[in-house]
């Protein structure tokens, strides 16, 4: 299991070496802080490097 930790997600490079390294991923999102639209371009991302998305934890 890998734990990355990243608030910038999107503007991070490193998804693409995490990739290599793991089967799936698990976003967890921060209630009334995320935007729609963040959250549709993270998938989107996830989804370019072949990742299996597993799903969200939404924290408060």
């Amino acid at each position: 299991m890998t734990i990355y930790n990243s608030s910038f997600f999107l503007e991070s490079f490193d998804l693409s070496l995490l990739a290599q390294k793991t089967e799936g991923i698990v976003m967890v999102v921060k209630l009334r802080q995320t935007s729609f639209s963040q959250l549709k371009d993270a998938i989107a991302r996830i989804q370019t490097y072949d990742l299996t998305f597993l799903g969200f934890v939404v924290i408060e």
